[in-house]
């Protein structure tokens, strides 16, 4: 996805989940505290600012919506939202599939989206 399509998806699907005082930006690097680690995505809690990675963004646009879908599940369950939670894992599928529909996709029903529990 190029940069104008990812910020205007993140956007129609912050849109559609009600946070619409928060905003989109495309960086070309997201700091991480492990050098080993590439992060495509974060949810700055006190900015109320989604970062998402050029590079991830461009790479595959399924792996771009997933990203996206992500950081915005961040943003509607705050600075506690934990991805071991049942309910993160599920909105998390449900605000993929609705951005997929956004999109105008298919959705996706790969187990990488689908949350499961043990």
């Amino acid at each position: 996805m190029n940069d104008q399509t990812v910020i205007t998806a993140a956007y129609a699907l912050l849109k559609r989940v009600g946070l619409t005082n928060w905003s989109v930006e495309v960086v070309s690097a997201i700091p991480s505290d492990d050098a080993d680690k590439t992060i495509h995505g974060l949810a700055k809690y006190a900015q109320k600012k989604i970062l998402l990675r050029h590079q991830s963004m461009e790479e595959d646009d399924v792996f771009a919506r997933n990203v996206i879908s992500h950081e915005v599940t961040h943003a509607y369950f705050g600075a506690g939202s934990d991805h071991d939670s049942g309910d993160f894992g599920v909105e998390w599928c449900a605000f993929r599939r609705l951005l997929d529909k956004i999109c105008g996709c298919e959705p996706d029903l790969r187990p990488a989206c689908v949350y499961r529990t043990n």
